[in-house]
């Protein structure tokens, strides 16, 4: 009993050398052949549910490995790290296990065979979809290493996201893995490599919503990087240290050009509350010319609340965004009251959530008006639709991935928060503390990026396009009817194999 759970877990582990940084993409397909060969040789309800938590126990242990990393930078929370390091895939395990269960009782009733193969690789397919979703949304979500990111190896995998998004994309995922299973199962090796091939070329085939223009207006922004190490970020004695450090980049002069009117640095680059520290604010500004804008990340309190936020600053005036979707630990502490322990970040208090989604605008840029949209760290992970009907130029994504130290963390992060820019058709510009600060355009193709672990800045130049995608009209209405498609195409498939197979006898 004990070896055949462990042979799960192996397996389990696996399938997750298919996530990034690995793509190993056959090792996803090998390990779910394995947890559904092995489903259907099982006969009780209770080892349907425990083969499928131990398989994903295996996948989400290996995928998420970085979670423990944050914990060893404070003694306090040592303790912590073993039981993260357990309870957090063991819960993720969830959204594998009770897909396995139904799994299980499925095969009890319906028997797959060339008849009816398609129709119920669907509605598999749509069970564990709808688990993998309901991880993104339950609790304040995490859509993080979902299937769709399996082909982030390569962009050109990830354009069909301006249509369906990358819900859309993980639903296609799973149907392509399990209808591959299912005709391993009764020995159509020949149409298994068609369907294999099938899903790629799909994706390969779906080109831009709109193809590049070189007539479109630009906008050229600096990234910094500065590679503030984590153990002495909130330090008060490398405040200042870490204060020039940022300046200092900024200021430079790549090459024989000019320095960008618009510099953005990372999550929390200024550990204090930039809103109380006015004689800050001047000196920074005042270290540059008259038309530089400053986006910056800070800390904000009104009142009793401490706010995470993104700051514009300029020499006329200050805005700000409040991140929304904090971290539970690392920002808060969720059921405080049963839980005695001390966040992850500086300071007692919790911070507190930003009350709404805002788009910032920076005035007289160039003659011109624009329009940005920030987000703060692992909100670039979610997938939004526009705000309302404002019309953006591009979107801006602060982070501070030091936490992760040297794991697949920052990668990972990269790759869930650049898909916003081909769902939104908006270049994306991301900066991070340690690393990976990127900037991408419209469909999601580097332009520029900052290795990790290395100080640095780097100049880009964006086009802004105001086209909006299909996914950043209409949201996952598109997906929706996708699911639609697909339920009508098996249907019609199955119904003439039936009638070839009765033919046939």
């Amino acid at each position: 009993m004990v070896k055949s759970y462990f042979i799960t877990f192996l397996f389990g582990l696996l399938s997750a050398f298919s996530l990034p940084s690995f793509f190993l993409l056959p090792f996803l397909i090998v390990g779910f052949y394995y947890l559904f060969y092995k489903i259907n040789k099982l006969k009780k309800n209770k080892e349907y549910f425990f083969h499928g938590l131990v398989f994903g126990f295996g996948h989400f242990l290996l995928g998420f490995h970085w979670i423990v990393f944050p914990f060893f930078f404070d003694q306090k929370h040592y303790l912590l790290a073993p039981i993260i390091i357990i309870i957090f895939p063991l819960f993720l395990s969830l959204f594998l296990a009770f897909p396995s269960l139904i799994l299980g009782n499925y095969y009890k009733k319906f028997k797959f065979n060339i008849s009816n193969i398609f129709i119920n690789s669907f509605i598999i397919g749509s069970i564990f979809y709808f688990f993998e979703y309901f991880r993104c949304i339950l609790f304040g979500g995490l859509p993080w290493n979902l299937f769709a990111h399996i082909w982030a190896f390569n962009n050109s995998f990830l354009i069909i996201t301006q249509y369906v998004g990358v819900y859309g994309l993980s639903f296609l995922t799973i149907f392509w893995v399990i209808l591959i299973i299912q005709f391993i199962a009764i020995n159509k090796y020949k149409i298994t490599g068609l369907i294999f091939v099938s899903l790629p070329i799909l994706l390969l085939s779906i080109g831009p919503l709109e193809k590049q223009n070189p007539s479109l207006e630009t906008i050229k922004v600096r990234l910094v990087q500065p590679n503030i190490p984590q153990d002495i970020k909130w330090s008060k004695y490398y405040f200042e240290e870490s204060i020039q450090k940022l300046i200092n980049l900024s200021k430079k002069k790549e090459g024989l050009g000019n320095v960008p009117h618009i510099i953005i640095w990372p999550e929390v680059a200024i550990t204090s509350f930039l809103n109380e520290n006015t004689n800050l604010r001047k000196r920074i500004i005042n270290s540059f010319n008259e038309k530089t804008v400053i986006l910056t990340g800070a800390l904000r309190r009104e009142q009793l609340n401490v706010f995470n936020s993104l700051y514009l600053i300029s020499k006329t005036r200050v805005n700000f965004y409040d991140k929304r979707k904090l971290v539970p630990f690392g920002e808060f502490i969720p059921f405080r009251s049963i839980l005695p322990f001390k966040k992850l970040t500086e300071g007692s208090t919790d911070f507190t959530r930003g009350f709404k989604r805002k788009a910032l605008i920076i005035n007289n840029h160039e003659s011109k008006v624009i329009t940005f949209e920030p987000s703060i760290c692992y909100e670039g992970i979610f997938p939004e639709k526009n705000i309302n009907s404002t019309n953006l130029d591009f979107l801006v994504n602060i982070t501070n991935d030091a936490w992760f130290g040297n794991t697949t963390g920052p990668q990972q992060h990269l790759v869930a928060t650049k898909l916003r820019s081909i769902e939104r058709g908006l270049p994306l510009v991301r900066v991070a503390n340690s690393g990976i600060s990127a900037a991408f355009n419209k469909n999601g193709k580097t332009i520029k990026l900052i290795p990790h672990n290395t100080e640095g800045f780097v100049d880009v130049v964006l086009e802004i396009d105001s086209n909006k995608t299909i996914y950043s009209k209409y949201g996952d209405v598109i997906l929706i009817l996708l699911l639609s498609f697909f339920l009508i195409i098996t249907l019609v498939i199955d119904f003439f194999l039936k009638k070839k197979v009765a033919n046939v006898s």
